[in-house]
């Protein structure tokens, strides 16, 4: 039998006493408790998006009404406000304050309005929220005016957004610059309004309603009509 040499045979037996002395001198663990306090299982927290329903006063479908254009044919309004941007009505080239007064059914909150519009070079488009007709149409000196910005990726096309406020009438009126040959065009405007879907307007309890979240980006959807009218531009019927 081969003997090991004497320094390695020191290291195995100071080792060896080691690992025995390590054993009976190591601590004993303490008995988990059988009643040991479990984690605490969180409710997980579903979060509800609140949707509110976006529906457009000015339509036909909406008992919406035109009281006055300041030129032009009125057997053809209803172009206006017949949520289809494929009819128009024509104002006369030498009219340069176009001017529609709309007068919704019910007086309600309105959010934001818009239209749909010949595109002219500055051109000066803004809307009226009254409650009540002035004596002259015409005349709309008294009332705050919302100026609308125009969309320069689609420059037919404009609208703003504001705090709330309850309106009657709504009045659209464009300024234009200069007399043209050709009539100046209007598809269609707009004045929206929302609500909790258990609070819809009896008007659009059968109606195709948007909701506010929806983000499919369509001029309709971005002015609240409540269908989706074919992208096409504007022309004659």
């Amino acid at each position: 039998m081969r003997l090991l040499p004497k320094s390695l045979g020191r290291v195995l037996l100071v080792t060896s006493i080691a690992t025995v002395l390590f054993i009976f001198t190591k601590p004993a663990l303490a008995a988990e408790p059988t009643d040991a306090v479990q984690p605490v299982a969180y409710a997980t927290l579903t979060v509800r998006l609140n949707k509110t329903i976006e529906y457009d006063l000015a339509k036909l479908h909406a008992r919406a009404q035109i009281v006055y254009v300041s030129s032009g044919a009125n057997a053809f309004t209803v172009r206006m406000i017949d949520n289809d941007r494929r009819t128009v009505f024509r104002f006369p080239g030498h009219d340069l304050h176009p001017t529609i007064i709309v007068e919704l059914a019910e007086d309600e909150p309105i959010h934001r309005v818009g239209a749909v519009f010949d595109s002219e070079q500055n051109a000066k488009f803004e809307v009226y929220l009254i409650n009540e007709l002035p004596k002259n149409l015409g005349n709309l000196d008294g009332a705050p005016p919302l100026s609308c910005s125009i969309d320069h990726a689609h420059p037919n096309e404009a609208g703003i957004d504001f705090a709330p406020t309850n309106a009657r009438y709504v009045v659209y009126r464009w300024t234009r610059e200069k007399k043209t040959k050709s009539p100046f065009q209007v598809a269609e405007v707009s004045a929206l309004s929302s609500v909790a879907p258990e609070e819809i307007p009896p008007i659009f309890a059968e109606s195709e309603i948007h909701f506010a979240s929806e983000t499919n980006f369509d001029f309709s959807n971005k002015l609240g009509t409540l269908a989706d009218p074919p992208s096409v531009a504007v022309v004659s019927p």
